[in-house]
C-alpha cells in the first residue's frame, strides 16, 4: 500500500471518492465512487497493474459496474414500493408464494 500510496496520484486520475475494505479472503478492494467511476477504476487498475507487474504475488483487476439495486416489495401483500414494516394493506399473501 505505501508504494502505492507513493506512485499513484488520485487527483491525476480525477478520482475524489475511493473507498477501501477487504474480501473475505483478505484481498484489499477499492471502490471507485461518482460520475465515471468506472472508467476511473479502469485507469486506477490500469497504473496499479504497471507498478505491480513484476511482483508474482500481486493481482491487480478491476470490476466496473454493479447491479442496479432492487426495488422494495413487501412480503406481506407482495407489491411493490415499500415493505412489510410500513404495509397498510389488509391482505395477507404471505402463505401465498410456492417452495
Amino acid at each position: 500500500m505505501k508504494m502505492a500510496n507513493s506512485a499513484v496520484s488520485l487527483q491525476e486520475l480525477g478520482i475524489s471518492d475511493l473507498r477501501a475494505g477487504r474480501a473475505v479472503i483478505g484481498a484489499l478492494v477499492f471502490e471507485v465512487r461518482g460520475p465515471e467511476g468506472s472508467a476511473k477504476a479502469a485507469a486506477l487498475a490500469e497504473k496499479l497493474a504497471g507498478l505491480f507487474a513484476e511482483r508474482e504475488d500481486v493481482r491487480v483487476s478491476a470490476r466496473v459496474q454493479f447491479l442496479p439495486p432492487r426495488p422494495l416489495q413487501c412480503f406481506k401483500c407482495l407489491e411493490m414500493g415499500y415493505v412489510r414494516h410500513g404495509c397498510t394493506t389488509p391482505e395477507n399473501r404471505t402463505g401465498a408464494c410456492y417452495r
